[in-house]
């Protein structure tokens, strides 16, 4: 019984994402027609509160199966939107699924500000500064090797800092100040030792500028 009941909890869970995606993405659901797709597109499953349990069911495991579609669907949005404040839901909404094919692109866009903090966003207070940022966390470790990279390579300050925090939030400070003394270990380039050693005396012994009104929770 407790496995059905968190298989179903699992599912529910999956809808749900799946249900916001299609909001924050695609604007609103079509009356009728399931939730709005782009043209050639199979609509996304129907999702029926008020039916049965076993179609509850059979629902809730169409919009599962559907993950992958929707992942895509994001990440092709992600790459050409050119509004900020769409992008960040974008991204929000990659971060939820965990979508460790999204890495690179959100990677690129790490610096990627939201003008409204949880604070003064009273209709959607579901992020904070950084949400690309945010979003790489929730990632969790598929996101590591990417920031990694930002950190040995970038010349932007922010971008290694915030990389540096992905790394942090990510393993802890303990076991992430592992991780970069391990790439230093590794690395034979003195210029990108000296940025690695430079994110553990900076983030580790100071903390990352930003992090005090980065209250994120991933």
């Amino acid at each position: 019984m407790g496995t059905v009941l968190r298989s179903n909890a699992v599912l529910l869970f999956s809808a749900t994402v799946l249900i916001s995606a299609a909001f924050l993405a695609y604007g609103h659901p079509v009356a009728g027609k399931g939730w709005g797709h782009a043209p050639g597109s199979r609509p996304y499953t129907a999702f029926r509160l008020n039916g049965s349990l076993e179609e509850l069911h059979e629902s809730v495991s169409s919009l599962a199966d559907e993950r992958s579609e929707m992942i895509g669907r994001l990440m092709g949005r992600f790459r050409y939107e050119k509004e900020p404040e769409r992008k960040i839901r974008i991204a929000f909404l990659l971060g939820r699924y965990r979508a460790r094919q999204a890495v690179v692109d959100l990677s690129r866009e790490i610096t990627l500000e939201s003008k409204k903090t949880r604070r003064e966003n009273k209709e959607l207070p579901l992020w904070g500064t950084y949400p690309v940022a945010e979003a790489l966390a929730r990632i969790g470790c598929p996101a590591i090797p990417e920031m990694i990279g930002n950190i040995e390579s970038s010349e932007s300050q922010q971008v290694r800092e915030l990389s540096a925090w992905v790394v942090k939030k990510v393993y802890g400070a303990r076991l992430g100040r592992k991780a970069l003394e391990f790439a230093i270990e590794k690395q034979t380039d003195q210029h990108k030792i000296a940025n690695l050693q430079d994110a553990l005396d900076s983030s580790w012994i100071y903390g990352a500028p930003f992090e005090q009104g980065h209250n994120s929770s991933p």
